[in-house]
């Protein structure tokens, strides 16, 4: 890792180890006294590193006192003088005991299975499951869905332990030392020998070892005829030169994955023991030979080069997963060679972007495989691909899948955020871009039941640019394309994404929803899963749920409403809205929606007790905001001075009780859990603690635990909090302050609430042409801002110097300073002559453009500057 700075972490006091400690062993008051005293004296074995007492702890916890003087006794006895290269700073021996405390060893080699991974790499979770399946890790699991199951608890008890930690999503990371410490453990047991070759040549002992990764920038040829009689594991990652030959004397290999290399599979044909083989990012030759590899049942050649799937992978008859993603080259698969595969249960074709299809009606049939060939795959229940549209009614149904990821119409890139795409065998996802009508049934386009492929289980939806659809489901027709109305359809739905869809007038039917086949009473759509709902750019809706689907949206946790110019209602039915319990909704975001308005959106969305994150910019037409008082983040742009002057607090059982009378609006408005505040284009708000308009009556605000405030383009602003209003608020909590294009604003705070922004680390303040001074000057004779670290200043013209000295005595922390552009400038400290100023953290200073500029600081302050760099 190229990192800037090395953080010392330090050991925890005894007090601290204690309570870490007791929380992760689920110690209290009313624990057996004989446990506690031995949990003492653990604790004090851990010698305060917090890398040995989380997994510890873990493991102890819910154990008997036998149990935990065993654990005692084994740190007690076990010297760490007595491990080769370990000394009583390491944690080694703590770690060994929670190891030992795993129950089965299935759980123990996935651990070590970790190890063998590059340090700080990024787990994927779908790796480990090729792997323990080529391992047979997991004995009596008969598909690839069971070990998948065995594996991610397996993880959840490794991370339960403080053995792995969490890494964005179906990734783990296994902690350096922790690392360090598995491949100890697993080169020092005779019943596991794991290992990592860092340099060539090897090692003799390599030679007895089951599972091998190569970690070394050499460049030489690995070498050949190594013998390696017991190896069962081989990763390699590299771009160094190998042969046919490397390959021979691992008889016993059961998993091989390999990456970057040009290789020939005619160096596997004689391993009859292979069952996992996976070339990532390889270049391939003799892909024919692919049908001698009879013993595969997982293949994996994502983002290889090869152009086609020839007609001898077909005699794989073992295959239960045929990965295939992102090969960009791949053109074609020979026909007839997919329901060859009858045991196959998982398929991975996203991102081929070349691939093509036979379609019914194609003269090409006896060149390009069909989808309908899936439909003659027993097994399989597990499915990602990308097709156009033309091939949306080839066949091909996905009733029986258990999870599928379909895009229709969208080419996947293979990087997101820095990330390769890697398959997710859990989904069930719909994606369609410029869709247009499959079943060209004139004036009916919609979703459902024109689209009704089999998506029973449907987890995600996302439709984008597809402009001629009106309906997502339309409830008015029995029965369209001979497709009946589905039974129970998007009861599982879990997100709704919608974007830049003209036409679309109705996502969700009021009508009630019957079968052609259907007896008995209808039945209104229900989405109890839903949990995301995001729509962008729709400008024929007026609305998005009827109150009939709002009452099931229980599970309902994110609302986002961006650029729909004709939406009036959230929920259409005003008068019955109030009705909606949405108890789980955590965040809302409306965003350019000139119409929308009714008090569905006020007394019901933004009330709720669950609501922590709250956006809203561009909305002229809610006047009336009641705010729940648990809000975490708070948004507002483009407010106008009726909606400044009608901001009120409620808890959400007082509206329904109708309890907010006009006495209550008068009230301070107090958000104790409000950490942050963005305001955007406010341009009539004056002033903020408290708030005032330009026209209208002043608001209290307190928010007590502040920790972001960002106030843009609010040009009408004088200053951000009134002096009286300084007796009542505080901000010692606040962490980044950035101010941008406030002309008005002369000073940025009093230099009384100065006082209480000890805490402060970032700030910014850009292109605000009226500031004169970032603190208003008092008597006071300091000023501490000890954790200000970043400090940024641009296009303040008005702006003569930085800091008064009361000031400047406390930036002992500060590591960045950065003045763009401030003409005015003539001091950065002003009449900085004091001995006693301290930039000694001072890493970096960025001064451009400020040609009254004198100097940067007088020579008195030279000899306490840190290792800056101008």
């Amino acid at each position: 890792m190229d990192c800037q700075n090395v953080v010392q972490l330090d050991c925890l006091d005894d007090d601290e180890a204690w309570t870490l400690f007791e929380k992760k062993a689920s110690l209290d008051d009313f624990s057996d006294d004989s446990i506690k005293i031995l949990a003492n004296q653990v604790v004090k074995k851990c010698g305060g590193l917090p890398i040995a007492i989380v997994p510890l702890g873990s493991a102890l916890k819910g154990k008997t006192h036998h149990e935990w003087k065993a654990a005692y006794r084994r740190l007690k006895d076990r010297r760490l003088t007595e491990i080769e290269d370990v000394n009583e700073e390491n944690a080694y021996v703590c770690l060994e005991a929670s190891f030992d405390y795993l129950k089965n060893m299935e759980t123990k080699t996935c651990f070590l299975l970790c190890s063998i991974f590059p340090e700080d790499d990024e787990i994927y979770v779908e790796n480990l499951v090729g792997y323990a399946w080529g391992l047979e890790l997991y004995k009596g699991m008969d598909s690839i869905k069971d070990v998948r199951s065995k594996v991610l608890a397996s993880i959840e008890t490794l991370k339960n332990f403080g053995l792995l930690l969490d890494c964005g999503e179906r990734h783990v990371k296994i902690h350096d030392v922790v690392r360090q410490f598995a491949l100890w453990i697993a080169s020092s047991r005779k019943e596991i020998s794991f290992g990592t070759v860092e340099t060539l040549p090897m090692d003799e002992n390599f030679k007895h070892y089951t599972a091998i990764s190569f970690e070394t920038d050499q460049t030489d040829e690995l070498p050949k005829r190594v013998g390696f009689p017991y190896l069962k594991l081989l990763l390699l990652d590299s771009i160094m030169g190998t042969s046919s030959e490397f390959f021979k004397g691992m008889k016993a290999l059961q998993v091989c994955a390999l990456k970057y290399l040009l290789i020939s599979l005619s160096a596997f044909q004689f391993h009859m023991n292979l069952r996992t083989l996976c070339l990532i990012d390889c270049k391939l030759s003799d892909i024919s030979m692919l049908g001698k590899l009879k013993t595969l049942h997982i293949l994996s050649l994502s983002r290889s080069d090869i152009t086609e799937l020839p007609t001898e992978a077909g005699d794989l008859e073992k295959l239960r997963l045929l990965d295939l993603s992102y090969c960009n080259e791949l053109r074609r698969i020979t026909p007839n060679l997919i329901r060859r595969l009858s045991n196959l249960e998982e398929l991975y074709l996203h991102g081929c972007s070349s691939l093509k299809w036979a379609t019914e009606n194609s003269t090409k049939r006896e060149r390009y495989s069909s989808l309908s060939e899936l439909n003659l795959l027993p097994k399989l229940v597990v499915i990602l691909l990308d097709i156009s549209s033309e091939h949306l009614l080839d066949g091909f149904v996905f009733h029986r899948l258990r999870s599928f990821d379909v895009c229709i119409g969208i080419t996947r890139e293979i990087l997101w955020y820095g990330r390769y795409l890697e398959t997710c065998p859990i989904s069930r996802s719909l994606r369609i871009e410029k869709f247009v009508d499959a079943c060209n049934v004139e004036g009916h386009p919609n979703l459902i039941p024109s689209l009704d492929l089999g998506f029973s289980n449907l987890t995600s939806l996302d439709l984008y640019s597809c402009g001629s659809m009106q309906w997502l489901i339309d409830a008015s027709k029995q029965q369209m394309c001979n497709v009946p109305q589905p039974q129970g359809f998007l009861q599982n739905l879990e997100e709704v994404i919608v974007s830049v869809c003209d036409k679309m007038q109705v996502l969700f039917p009021i009508a009630e929803l019957r079968s052609i086949e259907q007896e008995g009473p209808s039945r209104h759509l229900s989405l109890q899963s839903l949990k995301i709902v995001e729509i962008n750019g729709c400008n024929n809706l007026k609305y998005i749920f009827p109150i009939s689907v709002a009452n099931s949206l229980g599970q309902l946790h994110t609302l986002k409403i961006e650029s729909c110019s004709q939406l009036e209602d959230i929920i259409q039915d005003r008068q019955a809205a109030y009705k909606c319990l949405l108890q789980s909704l955590r965040e809302v975001s409306l965003i350019d929606l000139p119409q929308l308005k009714g008090n569905n959106v006020s007394d019901i969305l933004l009330t709720q007790s669950s609501l922590q994150k709250l956006k809203v910019h561009n909305c002229p037409q809610l006047t009336h905001f009641f705010i729940s008082t648990t809000i975490q983040e708070l948004v507002f742009g483009k407010m106008t001075n009726e909606q400044l002057s009608n901001l009120h607090l409620c808890k959400y059982e007082e509206l329904e009780q109708d309890q907010t009378s006009s006495q209550d609006h008068l009230l301070p408005i107090c958000f104790p859990n409000l950490i942050l505040i963005d305001i955007l284009e406010c341009e009539s708000l004056k002033s903020l603690f408290p708030i005032i308009a330009a026209q209208g009556s002043s608001k209290k605000l307190n928010a007590p635990n502040l920790q972001i405030l960002k106030i843009e383009s609010c040009s009408g602003m004088e200053e951000i909090i009134q002096p009286s209003q300084v007796s009542i608020i505080s901000f010692q909590c606040l962490r980044e302050v950035q101010v941008t294009k406030c002309n008005n604003l002369k000073f940025l705070f009093p230099m009384c609430v100065a006082n209480s922004l000890g805490k402060l680390q970032t700030l910014k303040i850009e292109r605000c042409f009226g500031m004169e001074e970032i603190i208003q000057p008092t008597q006071v004779s300091t000023i501490s801002f000890q954790c200000l670290r970043e400090v940024h200043i641009t296009e303040c013209n008005n702006l003569k110097f930085l800091f008064p000295t009361c000031v400047a005595t406390s930036l002992e922390q500060l590591q960045t300073l950065m003045i763009e552009r401030c003409f005015g400038m003539e001091e950065i400290i002003q009449d900085s002559q004091v001995s006693t100023i301290s930039f000694q953290c001072l890493r970096e200073v960025q001064v451009t453009e400020c040609n009254n500029l004198k100097f940067l600081f007088e020579c008195v302050l030279l000899l306490v500057l840190g290792n800056y760099k101008l």
